[in-house]
């Protein structure tokens, strides 16, 4: 009698000991396939599977692992720019909050769409960020800054309603307007135009505006898109079933800058008289 009662302790605390090992384990399963059904959700755009997960439990903050590289799924929802899953999941209060570096690739990633109803849609989603003191890029710029140098007009007045200004200026000292000249983007020119900037613009150094452009073309020369070149589907893909259209543009070839449509010529843009 008492061997059987040793042989059940002895059963009852190997399993007991079993579960704590492999609770872990099974806790990350549990939380991968989450962050799986979140993906499928962002790339098919279903909300009805999204607001699931949000329900259950899940994070904005959490990681996908890619084929190339780990992604948040924040990230993600601006990539694919799923503006109603941002806002249904700032609806349910599903804020986020990631380390610096990983916050800086959203933003620039989210200025770089030039939607300004995905910009809205985020800060709605993060409105504890403090926009006047964010800094994207090597050059150190603003938000402001860096929309004009990627022509994303249609959220400067966005950046500028947050507080930004003409006046603040890069590490090589352009500001919006220096940095609109260079890539030539008229129409963030035409809008500092109409607000009066061009009579009152301070260069640095005292150069004149194509003077302190030319000079910023040493400093800051435009960098080619990357390509990854995968002449396969990866396993990631495959086994999740998503079609060939939605993971190229993001993994397969990397995004190239987004079609300049917006860049006017001179012959036909208000700025020029």
């Amino acid at each position: 009698m008492n061997k059987k009662i040793q042989l059940l302790s002895l059963l009852l605390s190997l399993t007991f000991f079993s579960f704590l090992l492999f609770q872990p384990l099974l806790l990350d399963e549990n939380h991968d396939e989450l962050n799986d059904q979140a993906y499928l959700a962002i790339v098919k755009n279903d909300q009805k599977s999204f607001e699931d997960f949000l329900d259950r439990g899940g994070k904005l903050e959490s990681f996908v692992v890619m084929p190339i590289k780990k992604k948040s799924l924040a990230q993600l929802l601006v990539e694919y720019e799923r503006i109603d899953l941002i806002n249904l999941a700032a609806r349910k209060q599903n804020q986020f909050q990631l380390d610096d570096q990983e916050m800086q690739s959203i933003w620039e990633t989210t200025v770089t769409k030039n939607n300004s109803e995905l910009y809205q849609a985020i800060r709605r989603l993060n409105p504890k960020e403090k926009i006047k003191n964010r800094r994207v890029g090597k050059e150190h710029r603003t938000l402001l800054q860096y929309a004009s140098s990627k022509c994303s007009y249609n959220l400067i007045k966005n950046l500028e309603s947050e507080g930004l200004t003409l006046d603040e200026k890069d590490k090589n000292g352009a500001n919006s307007l220096h940095l609109a000249e260079k890539n030539n983007c008229r129409p963030v020119l035409s809008y500092w135009k109409k607000r009066g900037a061009m009579d009152s613009i301070k260069t640095n150094k005292d150069l004149s505006l194509p003077e302190l452009t030319k000079s910023l073309q040493k400093n800051d020369a435009p960098t080619k898109p990357i390509v990854n070149v995968v002449t396969k589907i990866p396993e990631f893909y495959k086994k999740r079933s998503i079609p060939k259209e939605s993971y190229n543009r993001l993994e397969l070839v990397e995004p190239v800058e987004r079609p300049r449509e917006s860049i006017q010529t001179a012959e036909y843009s208000e700025f020029s008289d």
